[in-house]
């Protein structure tokens, strides 16, 4: 995904962190699933309701989306973030006080919410070369 760059802000980020320490080896991937989604966790075990969860998953599925950008395509660390990405869904389910944690009616992890329109917002940024192909064909409806 070139030219889809992240701010300091981003790069700064415990979720960031997490996943770069993880792609150098670092950390094991559960260390690395543990660091990514401690600090939405922690936030909402402390601090309800969920909606006030919705900005650090965003900037958590950014930072996927960014250190993904920055991997090169034929690297095994695409391959490591998928499978990071994918077994999110099986951490435990997100729970404080009897209360599931949902953001857009999907529940933290299991359903990824904001995932979707994260990668939507790193598609549509316009950042990414397209093929001659692309450039020259047009519908014929």
């Amino acid at each position: 995904m070139p030219g889809l760059t992240s701010n300091t802000k981003d790069q700064d980020s415990p979720e960031y962190q997490a996943l770069s320490s993880y792609l150098k080896d670092a950390h094991q991937q559960d260390q690395a699933l543990d660091a990514f989604c401690e600090p939405i966790e922690d936030h909402f075990t402390k601090a309800q309701p969920p909606e006030d969860v919705e900005p650090l998953l965003w900037r958590a599925w950014r930072s996927i989306t960014t250190v993904a950008a920055g991997t090169p395509h034929d690297s095994d660390q695409r391959q490591r973030l998928a499978d990071l990405v994918t077994n999110l869904q099986y951490r435990p389910t997100l729970e404080s006080e009897g209360k599931t944690c949902s953001v857009w009616d999907a529940v933290v992890w299991k359903d990824l919410p904001i995932f979707g329109a994260q990668m939507r917002e790193a598609w549509n940024s316009g950042k990414y070369p397209r093929s001659p192909a692309s450039r020259t064909s047009r519908c014929r409806c």
